[in-house]
C-alpha cells in the first residue's frame, strides 16, 4: 500500500467512526483501496462491503473525504510524482 492509498483508507475509516456508522466493525475492516497508474493517469479502486454504497449514498462519506484538504494535497503530489515519472 503506498502513501496514498493508505491516506485514503485511513480517511474513509474516521469518517465512518465519526459519523457513528459502526456497528460490527466488518465495514471498517473491509476497506480496501488498490492504486493503478494506467496510461498516465491514476485509477484508484475503493473495495468495501457491499452495503458501503447505502451508507455513502446518505452520508457523502466519500464525497466528504475527496473535499479535504489533507486528501487533495496528497493527490497533487502524487500527480506531480506521476507527471514527473512521465516526463522523465
Amino acid at each position: 500500500m503506498n502513501k496514498l492509498t493508505a491516506l485514503l483508507v485511513k480517511l474513509i475509516k474516521e469518517d465512518i467512526k465519526k459519523k457513528g456508522l459502526v456497528d460490527t466493525g466488518k465495514m471498517l475492516s473491509s476497506v480496501e483501496v488498490r492504486l493503478n497508474n494506467l496510461s498516465g493517469s491514476i485509477v484508484l479502486d475503493v473495495l468495501i462491503e457491499d452495503y458501503f454504497k447505502y451508507l455513502d449514498s446518505r452520508y457523502n462519506i466519500l464525497d466528504d473525504v475527496t473535499s479535504t484538504r489533507e486528501w487533495n494535497e496528497a493527490l497533487e503530489d502524487e500527480v506531480a510524482k506521476l507527471i514527473e515519472k512521465t516526463l522523465g
